[in-house]
């Protein structure tokens, strides 16, 4: 088993090497230049001493694979480097929008399992019922259903007509609790219910699949109860799969709250991203999508050492 997860473990690290090229060679892509941004003026508005002094402070007057090795060399040791929007540390900015981007991609995937397992094992359960055929629907449905549009359309519904949650903005937990859930139960909804879909559909395939084997047949011959066949052999077989796309489908919900985050107006790092792309903020952008990379790894890496506990063939693999 330690084998194995040093195994992923290096992959990972390799995998976090290459977006960071990744993503420093596309923010040099993007047209625009950051010290006209910061200037306000444009470059032409500066004099030649002003503009070498601003490259000078943002690490922008050295070549491209020097500013690369100093942007890795200072994230090593904890220096995240200044953002040119705001004028502040990307660090700061990042550990203060983090929690709640985490927090949304939480709630959406936790509503997205209650509904996409539960209405996976109803559908499989009853099969060619007209509880199947709702459940098949609904995740034709929610997979066809862009994100974007079903948040304007919750936005619609329970913001403009029914007057119910918010439709914009964010309070803390720690201020209110209550106020909090609201402000996030829409967006997560807006994110979990496509995920939902594709759950439903993952666990209704699995546990049709283990409830046409032969040991569930010799269950039900010995008069096992049908509650401890469907929740310990039929399930618990059919969560390999379950547990893996949950683990892969995660790291969509973390990208979809680019889009969320700035319908819903939450200061989240999908909302930093795009104003940082806007303002041609460098050092905030390769950040967000370093920090935003290094999440996914890590949920991914858990989900491989979760899938092989369940399945000891897969270390071999």
């Amino acid at each position: 088993m330690l084998r194995f997860i040093a195994h992923r473990s290096l992959q990972s690290i390799i995998v976090l090497f290459l977006v960071t090229v990744i993503v420093f060679a596309l923010m040099r892509i993007l047209p625009g230049d950051p010290v006209a941004i910061i200037a306000g003026t444009g470059v032409e508005g500066l004099t030649a001493e002003e503009e070498a002094r601003l490259r000078a402070r943002f690490g922008l007057d050295q070549p491209l694979p020097m500013q690369y090795l100093d942007w890795i060399r200072n994230v090593l040791v904890g220096d995240w480097g200044i953002s040119t929007r705001t004028g502040v540390p990307v660090w700061t900015e990042l550990a203060h929008r983090a929690p709640i981007t985490a927090q949304l991609a939480l709630t959406a995937w936790l509503i997205a399992v209650l509904v996409g397992v539960t209405t996976g094992v109803a559908a499989a359960i009853y099969r060619r019922t007209p509880i199947d055929s709702f459940s098949t629907a609904f995740a034709m449905f929610g997979i066809s259903m862009p994100d974007f549009w079903l948040g304007i359309l919750l936005i619609l519904v329970f913001s403009v007509w029914m007057g119910l949650l918010p439709s914009v903005g964010y309070v803390s937990p720690a201020t209110d609790l209550l106020l909090n859930l609201k402000h996030l139960l829409l967006p997560a909804l807006a994110l979990g219910l496509s995920e939902a879909a594709v759950f439903m559909r993952q666990t209704r395939s699995g546990m049709l699949e283990v409830l046409g084997q032969d040991f569930i047949r010799v269950a039900r011959a010995k008069g096992t109860p049908e509650r401890v066949i469907i929740w310990h052999h039929t399930l618990k077989n059919a969560s390999l799969p379950i547990v893996t796309i949950m683990g892969l489908r995660f790291g969509r919900l973390i990208g979809g709250t680019v889009v969320i985050e700035t319908i819903f107006g939450l200061p989240g790092l999908g909302r930093l991203a795009v104003q940082s792309i806007v303002m041609r903020d460098y050092l905030a952008l390769q950040g967000v999508v370093l920090l935003v990379a290094l999440f996914v790894v890590v949920i991914n890496l858990i989900t491989d050492i979760i899938y092989a506990a369940l399945d000891p063939r897969i270390r071999l693999a």
